[in-house]
């Protein structure tokens, strides 16, 4: 297998630095347009590194050296075949510590395993998978992918109830693309506002299977979805929307899960997000919003601060581990070359939040700095602070 991606990625790159740079051919004294690049490559590498500040423990320094290729060679309108692979070398004292173990990082959650290490000490680790690799086969009505994708249900920008196929943690900034799954996905476009989807994914074992259906349409200005799934151990429907009451948009998104079958340890789940979103004058972008989870935590258990870091337990059925919470961000758009957000999450129940601050500078069209902070906050008796994380990370993109 490996030695199949290998070939495939190497195959990506030679095709596509044997374009020719130029938009015309010149023949004689005639200039002929050249045809459109069937082969396109770009991606990013990025060096982020941070220092884990515990409150009463050991600090540690990390660094992470992230690498993406994403090629798409498509030969007709009708036809795409698409591979990407993410590279990342994690050092430092934390690899050290051990807080980056083999097992969590050489896990790969799709029916093929396409994630290795190609070295692994104590004091660092190199971590290569495919992340994507997907053909699609299209005409005006029909859109048919095959393979490793990214099925984008979610419509929030922070909890996705809908995303039943690759739900994503808000806390992992440093990974804009989100994972995906290995799928099958066939659309079929009713209208330019309204699409029926049936999708697939098949996983290494028989809980793991997700099939699903997704009915799209658009009303009363409002883009409406509507869902329902064979998820894994249980049945789900699902509802979406995104619109907006005057200037203030308005999105939403829900789904329930039953268990196929009852036993002791099976229950009913619902997990409920609103959001609201407003831009001030157009310099400050304001995000709010809700989730409601039914079997989240009622009280303050002990809390370890790498829960953070700690992305596995999040799913479309757990997506935050309290009953009730809430997000609030405010993002400065008004200059292109410097901006910066600040974003918190309350979880209610259990008496903490998570607060995230960000600021970017464009050096160029190709490079750009950040600065980020993440911090854990407990506010049982008194506001403690759990765990801090310090970030600068500098991005090379071509």
């Amino acid at each position: 297998m490996r030695a199949l991606i290998t070939f495939i990625f190497l195959l990506f790159f030679v095709c596509t630095y044997a374009q020719t740079d130029s938009n015309t051919v010149q023949t004689d004294s005639t200039i002929i347009p050249e045809k459109e690049k069937t082969v396109t490559l770009n991606g990013y590498v990025k060096i982020l590194n941070g220092m884990l500040l515990s409150p009463n423990k050991q600090s540690a320094q990390w660094g992470l050296l992230h690498n993406r290729i994403n090629s798409k060679w498509k030969p007709n309108k009708n036809f795409i075949l698409a591979l990407d692979v993410r590279n990342r070398i994690i050092y430092g004292e934390s690899v050290k510590l051990g807080n980056y173990p083999s097992s969590m990082l050489d896990k790969d959650g799709g029916l093929v395993d396409a994630t290795f290490l190609p070295f692994d000490n104590k004091a660092a680790k190199m971590v290569s998978s495919v992340e994507r690799l997907w053909t699609k086969i299209s005409n005006d009505k029909l859109e048919l992918t095959l393979g490793r994708q990214r099925i984008n249900w979610g419509i929030n920008l922070v909890w996705n109830p809908n995303d039943i196929f690759n739900t994503y943690s808000f806390v992992d900034f440093d990974y804009e693309e989100r994972p995906g799954s290995d799928a099958a996905v066939l659309k079929y476009n009713i209208s330019t506002m309204s699409s029926i989807t049936a999708a697939t994914k098949v996983g290494k074992h028989k809980n793991d299977d997700v099939y699903a259906l997704m009915y799209k349409l658009n009303k009363w200005n409002y883009d409406f979805q509507f869902l329902t799934s064979w998820y894994e151990k249980d049945i789900a429907i699902g509802l979406g929307w995104a619109g907006s009451i005057g200037n203030v948009g308005f999105k939403g998104e829900g789904t329930y899960f039953h268990p196929r079958k009852n036993n002791r340890d099976s229950a009913d789940v619902i997990n409920a997000s609103i959001e609201f979103d407003y831009t001030i004058k157009g310099k400050v972008y304001v995000n709010a919003s809700y989730l409601f989870f039914n079997k989240g935590l009622v009280s303050a258990p002990s809390l370890p601060g790498n829960i953070l870091l700690n992305n596995t337990s999040i799913s479309a059925k757990q997506m935050s581990p309290s009953k009730h919470s809430a997000f609030l961000q405010l993002k400065s758009i008004s200059n292109p070359i410097f901006s910066g957000a600040v974003s918190a999450i309350y979880f209610f129940e259990i008496n903490a939040m998570y607060l995230f601050l960000s600021l970017n500078y464009s050096i160029n069209d190709k490079i750009e700095a950040d600065l980020f902070m993440q911090s854990l906050y407990l506010t049982q008796q008194q506001i403690k602070s759990e765990m801090n994380n310090v970030m600068i990370r500098l991005k090379y993109s071509f």
